[in-house]
């Protein structure tokens, strides 16, 4: 019988994700907890926070914080005033200190790398740096740091996607 051969090569799980209607990033998939929908008006924003922490969401018994990475990257935010229904989604995120909700533009899927496929975060750094930024971008938004990017990986369409390291990330947005 012909099957598929076992493959000795090891690879690393990563769950992609459109950072905003045009760019996609990936997350290492053991960070991954779960989707979500939620209700959009039982979110509470919190004063005095970072502009790119939406708030918090009563989520299963637990307080989600939410993070519009888009913003936080200096493009368009995902959940704005005026659009209070958003076609976004929540990626619950499991970080060191707990769980995050990132708010992206749409899930995406299951990607499996050779680690040898991986290269320097380099390469999405300098492609993020050079995207044209949102005019309504407010200056006290860190500009994106090299230190949150872990990688990047080269998709059979010639993409650069980085992999965000999501606790460079929330440590930096603490501090802000």
């Amino acid at each position: 019988m012909k099957g598929k051969s076992a493959s000795s090569t090891p690879t690393e799980q990563f769950f992609s994700f459109s950072l905003n209607p045009t760019l996609q990033a990936l997350l290492s998939a053991h960070q991954l907890a779960e989707i979500i929908r939620l209700d959009t008006t039982q979110i509470l924003p919190i004063s005095e926070m970072p502009l790119a922490v939406i708030g918090v969401y009563p989520w299963q018994g637990e307080v989600l914080w939410l993070v519009d990475l888009a913003y936080l990257f200096g493009f368009e935010p995902l959940r704005k005033p005026t659009n209070i229904q958003s076609n976004c989604s929540i990626i619950k995120a499991r970080i060191h200190r707990g769980n995050i909700g990132l708010w992206v533009a749409q899930v995406g899927e299951l990607i499996s790398c050779e680690p040898s496929s991986i290269q320097a975060p380099e390469l999405s750094y300098s492609q993020l740096k050079s995207l044209k930024k949102s005019p309504h971008q407010k200056e006290s938004i860190t500009p994106i740091q090299p230190h949150w990017i872990q990688g990047s990986w080269v998709s059979s369409q010639d993409t650069i996607l980085p992999i965000l390291d999501l606790e460079a990330i929330l440590r930096d947005l603490v501090q802000e």
